[in-house]
């Protein structure tokens, strides 16, 4: 093969279900002069017969494995195996634009970027249904100029652009240099890496075409999960960030508000998640104790943050109960989902004082309750 431009790295993990899709759209990569690395982590369906099959027919593609041992690990073992010049970080249900390596490729270069970050669709694994989002790249929050390094983006350092990796192409002597590696954690491994990746680039560039399609699993995947363990992964990855980036020349004040906005975001997601009520109270009460106060949420003013609910949340974890705020949630419209019949108990007396009360009892005062929330308050009651 030709100087390989570009190492794609692509974990796979009981995928044979979206396998083929993905391999297809690899292998029909516009910019042919790639390596392909599939690391089987320890599937148990026909993942590996459908590696070994595209094997056979791309020598593109090499195939390592290991035991189970989750997403990150299995992208430090590609990085090991890599020669690329740039290296991409995919994902085995995912799908992409058949000319996305070559635009990324082409504007890394011409830029001299270390990394090049481009859109992404999501896409709802059950409907097919593609939806344009800017959590993935926000144009509204990247400099004029082109490339920028961190130090010209820092109030929104890590929030231009989502802490995922399949739509980054980033420069594999930079990742060498700085040593990036994956946490070896369930959840979140991939938080670490990217963040760091971001803090220390003097060269990062932007493509606004939408070019991966990036498959949103509502409840099957650990994306979409809930439980309280791969929940607590994710406070630790940015206790990690938080930590490094301290002890690092070049971190500002704006930087670690930057880190600690994009931060809730996530550990807010998985508190709405919750399906039982006994997790989502221990998730309220980590928060509660030690990991905002860690991330240095608690006690912000409202400036400090981007939006005014995140402000409304972490105030209401301080000066409310857990019941108090998820009626609030409610209320919001923030509750993805319900929580078990198991909380019931806990909250009927709150719902039927909210329900014949002229107030509401989530810290603002109101005339009426609003009719979608007694919907969904009634909804609760069902369960």
């Amino acid at each position: 093969m030709s100087t390989v431009k570009v190492s794609v790295i692509i974990p796979v993990y009981n995928a044979g279900r979206y396998l083929e899709q993905c391999l297809d759209s690899v292998t029909g990569q516009s910019l042919k002069e790639i390596e392909i690395l599939c690391v089987d982590d320890g599937s148990t369906d026909n993942s590996m017969e459908i590696l070994e099959r595209y094997a056979r027919q791309d020598g593109r593609i090499q195939i390592f494995t290991q035991d189970h041992q989750y997403a990150g690990q299995a992208r430090n073992l590609g990085l090991e195996h890599a020669c690329g010049q740039y290296v991409i970080f995919w994902d085995a249900d995912d799908y992409f634009d058949r000319d996305a390596l070559r635009i990324l490729y082409t504007t890394a270069c011409r830029e001299d970027a270390q990394i090049c970050v481009c859109g992404g669709y999501r896409v709802d694994a059950q409907s097919g249904r593609k939806y344009r989002v800017n959590y993935y790249l926000n144009e509204s929050r990247i400099p004029d100029t082109s490339p920028f390094s961190s130090a010209q983006n820092a109030k929104y350092l890590f929030n231009f652009c989502g802490n995922v990796p399949w739509n980054k192409l980033i420069l594999r002597s930079f990742v060498m240099e700085h040593r990036l590696r994956f946490q070896p954690l369930k959840k979140a491994n991939d938080v670490y890496f990217i963040m760091l990746a971001l803090f220390y680039a003097d060269r990062i560039s932007v493509v606004k075409q939408y070019l991966i399609y990036y498959r949103f699993f509502n409840t099957n995947s650990l994306s979409g999960s809930g439980d309280l363990e791969t929940c607590r992964c994710t406070s630790d990855a940015f206790g990690s960030v938080k930590k490094t980036l301290e002890q690092s020349p070049g971190c500002t004040e704006e930087i670690l508000q930057s880190l600690a906005n994009k931060a809730w975001g996530s550990l807010c997601y998985n508190l709405e998640v919750q399906t039982q009520y006994g997790d989502y109270c221990a998730l309220f009460d980590l928060y509660k104790t030690h990991v905002l106060k860690e991330l240095g949420l608690a006690g912000r003013s409202r400036s400090f943050f981007y939006n005014e609910i995140d402000y409304e949340m972490v105030r209401r974890i301080f000066e409310t109960s857990p019941e108090e705020l998820l009626l609030f949630l409610v209320v919001e419209g923030r509750r993805s989902r319900d929580l078990t019949k198991e909380k019931i108990a806990r909250l009927q007396a709150e719902i039927d004082s909210l329900e014949n009360s002229t107030s509401l009892k989530v810290g603002r005062k109101v005339t009426a309750l609003p009719r979608s929330a007694k919907e969904k308050l009634k909804k609760l009651k069902k369960l």
